[in-house]
């Protein structure tokens, strides 16, 4: 068992390892912008500079030619000849500058797209085998536990009973967890809903689809033996509802919260582009006890279911999954 924990841990210290490599990719590319933006607004200050100087040594120029000033003609006219020779030279710089810059944000953008899709699904794959360690682990404990009653010890029964309680609220959190997994394979399977890259954590959306016509889906996921939806309230509003989802956006751009990573950076950008009242609000009921799965939509305020599949053929005897657990 201790074998089974340590792994459990080492798996937890590699998906923090890719969110913190991620985010320090993430600062470095803004401090190389930065830096960028400081070098071009000097540029910019220098070119405007010059350019005052030039118009100063013409309205000189101007004056001396009036006053048929000759040598101060001659003076004004070397002057300018080299201020003008120098705008020319910044204004290369500054074309050539804006060019690199521009291929440089090019590339950055298509580097941290495929970085943020690849860290999501790194970090997913991660969480769910973290998912079946905890579940063998908890299941572990919980026979130990049955065993130490079992076998009348009374020293260790308190221990056996707290253990067991434990596991009780352990066995919910991985239910659910399990459940959000399957989700992914119902809403594709039965639904023909497409998952996009979406960095999963705790007290954030379920997932974020999309399908046909509809260009981004919120959804959230339940699992329970009554197939009823229960959304929680929470202090930014009902799971599922506009502020919600706004509330949430918020979180997945601040690189201080759990919920930020590059995709969800990017995911959240997008909901803000399109705005969080046209994302469309969905949730999905796996009701384990009678086999089926229930999608709502929001309309407004309120979710009404809009179809019922069953998923007998994606859940085979022992709980797992015909495309893998």
């Amino acid at each position: 068992m201790t074998e089974v924990y340590a792994d459990i841990e080492s798996l937890k210290i590699l998906r923090n390892a890719l969110q913190t490599f991620s985010r320090e990719q993430s600062e470095l590319a803004e401090g190389i912008d930065k830096k960028v933006r400081h070098t071009l607004e000097r540029l910019n200050a220098l070119q405007q500079s010059l350019s005052r100087q030039l118009s100063r040594y013409e309205d000189d120029i101007n004056y001396a030619k009036r006053n048929d000033n000759q040598s101060d003609v001659s003076y004004y006219q070397s002057q300018a000849g080299n201020i003008r020779e120098r705008l020319r030279t910044i204004k290369d710089v500054i074309q050539e500058f804006v060019e690199q810059d521009t291929r440089f944000r090019q590339r950055k953008k298509q580097y941290f797209a495929l970085l943020g899709d690849l860290t999501a699904d790194a970090r997913n794959f991660l969480q769910n085998r973290i998912l079946a360690l905890d579940s063998y682990y908890a299941l572990q404990m919980h026979h130990s536990a049955v065993r130490v009653l079992s076998s009348g010890n009374t020293p260790l029964m308190g221990a056996a009973v707290g253990m067991i309680k434990r596991n009780v609220g352990e066995s919910k959190r991985l239910l659910g967890l399990r459940g959000e997994e399957l989700a992914a394979q119902i809403l594709s399977k039965k639904f023909g809903l497409q998952e996009l890259h979406f960095d999963k954590s705790a007290h954030g959306f379920d997932g974020i689809y999309t399908a046909p016509g509809i260009s981004m889906i919120v959804m959230e996921i339940k699992t329970n033996a009554t197939g009823k939806l229960n959304l929680s309230n929470t202090l930014h509003g009902k799971q599922g509802s506009q502020e919600y989802i706004e509330h949430q956006t918020e979180l997945m751009l601040d690189k201080s919260h759990s919920h930020w990573s590059l995709s969800n950076e990017m995911l959240a950008e997008r909901i803000q582009s399109i705005g969080a009242g046209n994302v469309a609000g969905m949730a999905l009921v796996v009701d384990y006890e009678h086999m089926t799965a229930k999608l709502f939509l929001r309309d407004g305020k309120k979710f009404s279911l809009i179809r019922e599949e069953p998923i007998e053929g994606l859940i085979n005897e022992d709980g797992g999954s015909e495309y893998g657990n």
